[in-house]
């Protein structure tokens, strides 16, 4: 118990932000119909945006990790042996949560018979509702 109050007295900022964007998600998940957020977001579709995002997940690919690696061998070894071990932390991190959650991609959720919803913004129809 004296470790968890050690780390919150030495990052208290952190915390709290953190524990504020998980009562943040709860309140949106409870609230929030599937797959409003996603069509929310999608009125402010952006060629910069599009731009923007494709790049960031871009920084997410393993051959991001080698320059990465290359880079800090000359900056401190220890910081390059660093970058393998986010790589698989990372994966673990995704796979687990992925098998953990088990929720539909938002594409499968908006192509489900029942749904109603039409959208030309995202550049197809989403949805017929037929």
């Amino acid at each position: 118990m004296n470790v968890v109050k050690q780390l919150w007295n030495n990052n208290p900022y952190f915390h709290s932000l953190f524990v504020g964007f998980l009562l943040v998600g709860a309140v949106m998940l409870a609230l929030i119909d599937q797959g409003a957020d996603i069509l929310f977001v999608n009125q402010y579709r952006s060629d910069f945006g599009d731009a923007f995002f494709r790049f960031a997940t871009m920084l997410g690919e393993a051959y991001i990790y080698i320059p990465a690696l290359i880079i800090l061998l000359f900056v401190k070894y220890r910081h390059a042996a660093a970058v393998p071990l986010l790589g698989i932390t990372v994966i673990l991190a995704s796979g687990i949560s992925k098998q953990f959650f088990a929720h539909e991609r938002p594409f499968l959720f908006f192509k489900m018979p029942d749904c109603s919803i039409k959208s030309i913004r995202l550049r197809v129809w989403l949805c017929t509702g037929d």
